[in-house]
């Protein structure tokens, strides 16, 4: 498969508003390093996963990939065009987001049908109000609300917050783009909605061969939808390889924490204790350690962690890459 969307060496830092004493005394500007350095692809209809702790920069790079902020430095072209300029217009309708709260990223002044209709109108596709009123029909029988005319004329508080979701994978899917941004698009809702919500995107992406950047936390759903895997800490990627490679055979202590923080659905293990083997709080992502950023809070910390950034290579394993110092110790522990 070729690749859709190719991400080099991007970077995105936030500045912070300096205060006048600040000002006045000179002190230099700071910023919020939310995305620091990344680089990965998504192939045609490939699902990619990209998690991490809150705040670690996922979102950030969502809305990069999308165009709808930019980025300070690096490249990132979608199906063989750079992102900006003349592109950046053509990347609009080929890429779209489902955002994580269906309760807030809907009008609630918008009848359904409007919500839907507002991608059409926007890329000026389908000026007709009678194809217009087909495509839009066509999305929600897509999305599994049926009868689609049944749901045209309800507002958003007259829907269930799985109902309102699937309105906002609708307005995603009614333009059928090759590549849908999914920033947590299942956490905001029941826990019996969520495997409904999963399997439908799963359907969508085979049908309509959709790729997906799967934004979440949550490993426990990587494993059901993703194909790969991408780790992230504080603004960088850590570790990136297939499902059953990172998930079952992990070479980064931080993905081994999160895989151990997982529930575990057995009743006899809901009380284990869980052995993380990392300490401390996450470090600000405004003053981040030197060296390894992860160094302050790993147990197989040591001088070189401290002093040396690791570089992401697969040297273990081809087409499993990890940044870590350590990873040939860890992976022969895994091994015994």
């Amino acid at each position: 498969m070729k690749n859709l969307a190719v991400v080099k060496n991007v970077t995105k830092w936030f500045p912070i508003r300096r205060s006048i004493t600040d000002f006045l005394r000179g002190r230099p500007l700071k910023y919020v390093k939310a995305v620091d350095g990344i680089s990965f692809n998504i192939k045609d209809n490939e699902i990619l996963a990209l998690v991490g702790e809150s705040g670690c920069g996922k979102t950030t790079m969502g809305k990069l990939l999308l165009g709808s902020i930019l980025r300070d430095s690096g490249i990132i072209s979608f199906d063989g065009v750079a992102l900006s300029g003349t592109g950046l217009e053509s990347v609009r309708r080929q890429a779209q987001m489902i955002l994580q709260d269906p309760y807030s990223s809907i009008n609630p002044r918008f009848k359904v049908s409007d919500v839907v209709a507002e991608p059409l109108i926007v890329h000026k596709v389908a000026p007709d109000k009678a194809q217009r009123l087909e495509k839009i029909e066509t999305a929600l029988n897509e999305v599994k609300l049926t009868p689609a005319a049944d749901f045209l004329d309800r507002f958003p508080h007259m829907l269930s917050g799985g109902q309102k979701q699937r309105v906002a994978i609708a307005r995603a899917l009614v333009l059928r783009p090759k590549l849908i941004v999914a920033d947590e698009p299942v956490s905001m809702l029941d826990l019996s909605i969520r495997a409904e919500i999963l399997e439908l995107m799963l359907s969508l992406s085979k049908k309509f061969r959709i790729a997906y950047l799967y934004i979440t936390h949550d490993l426990s759903t990587v494993r059901y939808i993703a194909d790969r895997v991408a780790v992230m800490y504080l603004g960088k990627i850590v570790e990136i390889g297939t499902v059953d490679e990172v998930l079952q055979r992990s070479l980064h202590p931080y993905t081994k924490a999160l895989i151990d923080a997982v529930p575990q659905p057995d009743p006899k293990n809901r009380l284990r204790e869980i052995k993380l083997g990392v300490t401390g709080d996450i470090p600000s992502s405004v003053n981040i350690p030197s060296g390894c950023r992860f160094h302050t809070r790993c147990p197989y910390s040591t001088e070189i962690c401290e002093t040396v950034e690791p570089i992401l290579t697969d040297d273990l394993r081809k087409g499993h890459n990890v940044a870590c110092h350590h990873a040939e110790k860890i992976w022969r522990n895994s091994a015994r």
